[in-house]
């Protein structure tokens, strides 16, 4: 048995982030990023964070840096990102600025920002970046929760900074820069400090240095208190967003039966508007629930909402996903309807046939946790999930038939329960991620032809991560660098 030495300081740190960009359904596996760097500390631990997990997520990453020109250190600045992006390889586009193109009027933080966003979209569309990462952490997004609050601003100023609009992405957002300042301190790299941070004349930095410290000295845990509030501030926003639009987002078809409108619906998936979309849904379960023999509609988690929408991002038209027994979300060319999920199997609805195969069964982790059970011709199978801290000292157990244990920070948000199908390869454990085929896989073990075609497998993303009974994939197993354990229990309770 291996002893799995305990993960150091950054390991752990690059967990924590994972587990906070899973809870906000992020993914950038495959994504191509390009990381905004100034050469403050914040932006050299981001552009740090992306080389490192880059090779382990599968995605690629360049960088844009804004000289301002409105200090005298800001050319220096610019060729120690230069030299930051040399050294690890990334690639690297910077815009010089003249401050003398701003107007008359507009006030030099202002002219800053715009002109820095207009790069960024430019240096983003010039390297295909499918996302846009800035550095803003949750000390910034307390500050400006109260600059808000102190120049007056309704519930969407609340909000603060968001963790996603459109392209932007602030992977930092939930980490305070105290621990981002230890990451990049364990990680022995280099950064600039921009003086201006310290001039308490101006209005953020008052905040900073000045109010802030004496809050944070009478209520210790201010900063994750006013996050949750900036939390729910985002959620009524959202919620009056979701309430302006609904006239034109749930509508009736010529037979009566409630859906949302693709083409409105479209627009919220793009604008990454997850609130809208989550209360839209919920709306439409009320309304089709009554004809589904339901006194009352199941609640729409954001663990629902995050599988719609990973459903809905593969472009499928066979979107088709089950929220309560009875009870599944469709999708038709018109929009998407709620309807009796055993409705369209008794109809041969098409969408049943794409979709409803006996044999896929898909199981939604809300927080690392799940209990599904369900039927494959005469076997009823339940599958239970669990995600806790790794124990100290933990020895690797080798999976049992039907208990396996994985990285949490490595399995996707969503599982699939099938049969294998063409295609599919695997990675024992112990092969250094090699993989094979299943089949191959298969020959090797001695699996008996008669049950290969009826063998569960858990698969992740795509990816066979667990045959019960013959082993999980070397590509999911706990690591040296594992914070957090998935414990998965697969039992056929009439076998």
């Amino acid at each position: 048995m291996e002893l799995i030495p305990p993960p150091s300081a950054s390991d752990a740190f690059e967990s924590g982030l994972r587990a906070d960009w899973a809870r906000r359904g992020w993914d950038p596996a495959g994504l191509s990023l390009l990381v905004c760097v100034s050469g403050g500390a914040d932006s050299i631990a981001l552009l740090n964070v992306c080389h490192r997990l880059a090779p382990r997520l599968r995605f690629r990453v360049s960088a844009v840096h804004i000289d301002h020109r409105l200090r005298d250190e800001s050319a220096a600045d610019a060729e120690f990102v230069a030299r930051a992006c040399s050294r690890l390889g990334i690639g690297l586009k910077t815009f010089v600025l003249d401050p003398a193109g701003r107007a008359p009027r507009e006030s030099v933080e202002m002219w800053a920002r715009r002109e820095r966003y207009d790069r960024f979209d430019a240096a983003a569309r010039e390297a295909g970046a499918d996302a846009i990462l800035t550095a803003h952490h949750r000390d910034d997004l307390v500050e400006t929760f109260f600059q808000r609050l102190y120049r007056g601003t309704g519930p969407r100023g609340l909000a603060a900074i968001p963790f996603r609009r459109g392209r932007i992405v602030r992977p930092l957002l939930d980490r305070p820069r105290g621990q981002i300042r230890a990451y990049a301190g364990a990680l022995g790299i280099e950064w600039r400090e921009d003086a201006s941070n310290a001039d308490v004349t101006l209005n953020r930095n008052w905040f900073r240095h000045r109010y802030l410290p004496a809050l944070r000295a009478r209520e210790s845990d201010l900063d994750a208190r006013v996050a949750a509030m900036a939390a729910v501030m985002a959620a009524i926003g959202a919620g009056f967003a979701s309430l302006e639009a609904m006239d034109e987002a749930l509508l009736r078809d010529a037979e009566g039966a409630p859906y949302l409108d693709a083409a409105v619906l479209a627009e919220k998936v793009r604008q990454e508007d997850r609130e809208s979309i989550r209360f839209w849904l919920q709306s439409l379960a009320r309304v089709a629930a009554p004809s589904a023999g339901m006194a009352s509609a199941p609640t729409v988690t954001p663990a629902i909402v995050r599988e719609f929408l990973r459903q809905w991002l593969n472009g499928s038209d066979a979107l088709r996903m089950q929220i309560a027994p009875g009870l599944a979300f469709v999708r038709e060319k018109r929009g998407i309807y709620c309807v009796r999920a055993g409705s369209l199997l008794e109809s041969g609805h098409p969408q049943a046939k794409k979709t409803c195969s006996p044999q896929v069964q898909r199981v939604i982790l809300d927080n690392g946790s799940a209990l599904a059970t369900w039927r494959w011709g005469e076997r009823k199978f339940t599958l239970t999930a669990r995600r806790y801290p790794r124990p100290a000292g933990l020895v690797f157990p080798a999976s049992s038939e039907d208990r396996a244990i994985f990285d949490a920070d490595r399995i996707s948000c969503t599982l699939q329960v099938r049969i294998r199908k063409d295609g599919d390869h695997f990675s024992p454990l112990g092969t250094q991620s090699r993989s094979r085929k299943l089949k191959t896989f298969f020959n090797e073990e001695k699996v008996p032809a008669a049950l290969r075609d009826s063998l569960p497998i858990v698969v992740s993303g795509d990816v066979p991560a667990w045959v019960p009974g013959y082993g999980i994939s070397d590509f999911f197993k706990v690591g040296g660098s594992t914070t957090h354990i998935l414990e998965l229990v697969m039992i056929c309770e009439n076998p």
